[in-house]
């Protein structure tokens, strides 16, 4: 075919040359793509027999041999083998559906509990300033755009709690790597915007950096994280760069010195601005931000025990530390023990500062305050039954707990929707507190939408 006959898709004259070349290659000559069904070079082959053993199985299985006391006897079993699910399988299972339907049910609430999350994703915008080869939405696509507007923005701070969430890639705050990565971004638009949507509570906003890009060192990347970490997003992800074989980044390994790993997902290792003993530093960040942030079970503490530390950077990157100093990583650490860390880790914190009497009084009082604010988060989460020692005795009174609940189940002033039960049932389905001097009850059946936090009243006296 003559070039001047070539019908190219979605062509631009926006590209140079060379990758208008290169489009028309992999548009026109089959030889010039990947075939992404084979193994590449730089990937494992793995050898397995698993394949040829399903079909096997298939062919051998003999679904009339199974008979009504094999349906019965798998049915009685808490795990079930193969045998037992060759049974179920059979004709001979039939008059035992609902049997199979009601064991099934108890299974999934067991794992699953009574809820189901169903999750569609839906792009409501597909405007893009940038040039990721490697995505549709890239600015030289020359596809129809649409841009959210003041309209949409207040239609979406109108919308009940918990419908939407926004995502975000701010990806790094540095202008230099910004530029070099083919991106424009207007910060303070988008600090404006994040603030305006979390002032109304109703949408979860994710924002994410990426550690690894150009220009982009320890420091650098410090910055970037305190700049987001300020906008106070319902979810902070750190992730690290993923160097595609196709994008600029794979292009450019040489000239950014980036080293990364040579099997999905090709992480990054090291660059010419971070090397290897930074990116492990930074691994124990992200991991301090998704167990202590990200998981909101300790929102009102962090927000307090930020003011410890230069920066919230400084503060997760000592959590880090600790947590590699005491042996923590890689342990599977329950709800309460994780307070129980970050306990010690605060008390160890304080020990560094050499006080004066004053000093020392004021420690005593910000203790007071964290041990008020990690009660706060443990009880928004769950009615814990069992109250970690640290936390000390809890200080509403009986005979005050006693003398408000028998009065909430006659006239039911906070728990509206609580009629029919007792104030023993009452007691048990819900949780007084102390805290700064006042009464607070946390109601575990209505919650926060976003967070799953409890909703808390404060108890007037």
């Amino acid at each position: 075919m003559n070039e001047e006959n070539q019908v190219y898709f979605i062509d631009s004259d926006q590209l140079p040359p060379a990758a208008l070349e290169r489009k028309h290659k992999l548009e026109q000559d089959p030889s010039f793509r990947t075939d992404y069904m084979k193994y590449l070079d730089d990937m494992e082959i793995i050898d397995s027999d698993i394949k040829d053993k399903v079909l096997k199985a298939m062919d051998e299985y003999d679904y009339d041999s199974y008979t009504a006391a094999d349906v019965e006897r798998a049915l009685s079993k808490d795990t079930c083998n193969i045998e037992d699910f060759k049974a179920l399988l059979s004709p001979a299972a039939a008059p035992y559906l609902e049997q199979m339907a009601r064991k099934a049910e108890n299974e999934t609430k067991k794992h699953f509990g009574n809820t189901v999350y169903i999750f569609t994703p839906i792009y409501i915008a597909n405007y893009c300033q940038n040039y990721c080869i490697y995505c549709g939405f890239n600015c030289h696509n020359k596809i129809r755009r649409a841009q959210l507007n003041e309209e949409e923005i207040e239609l979406i701070r109108s919308l009940r709690p918990g419908l939407i969430q926004l995502e975000i890639g701010i990806q790094s705050t540095n202008k230099q790597t910004i530029k070099e990565i083919n991106r424009s971004m207007n910060l303070e638009k988008v600090r404006d915007k994040v603030a305006r949507i979390h002032e109304k509570g109703n949408v979860h906003q994710h924002l994410d950096l990426i550690a690894g890009l150009p220009y982009e060192n320890y420091d650098s990347f410090a910055h970037s994280f305190n700049e987001v970490y300020a906008m106070e997003p319902d979810q902070f992800q750190l992730g690290f760069l993923k160097v595609l074989h196709g994008s600029v980044m794979h292009e450019k390994m040489k000239e950014y010195e980036l080293l990364c790993q040579n099997r999905p997902p090709y992480e990054v290792l090291s660059t010419k601005w971070l090397p290897y003993s930074d990116v492990i530093r930074l691994k124990k960040v992200e991991e301090m931000v998704e167990v202590y942030y990200n998981s909101f079970q300790f929102s009102h503490t962090m927000r307090l025990l930020v003011e410890l530390f230069p920066s919230a950077f400084s503060m997760y990157e000592k959590m880090g530390n600790y947590y590699e100093k005491k042996g923590l990583f890689g342990l599977n650490h329950s709800r309460l023990t994780r307070y129980e860390i970050l306990w010690d880790f605060v008390e160890s914190e304080l020990a560094e500062f050499t006080c004066s009497e004053k000093m020392q009084k004021k420690e005593e009082d910000f203790k007071e305050k964290v041990l008020e604010s990690m009660t706060l988060d443990l009880y928004l989460r769950d009615n814990v039954k069992n109250r970690p020692a640290f936390l000390g005795e809890s200080k509403v009174e009986k005979d005050v707990a006693s003398e408000f609940y028998k009065k909430e189940a006659e006239e039911h002033k906070y728990l509206k929707d609580y009629e029919g039960y007792d104030s023993r049932q009452l007691r048990k389905m819900t949780h007084l507190e102390r805290l700064n001097g006042k009464l607070h009850l946390f109601d575990y059946r209505h919650r926060n939408k976003l967070n799953q936090d409890a909703a808390i009243y404060i108890i007037e006296d």
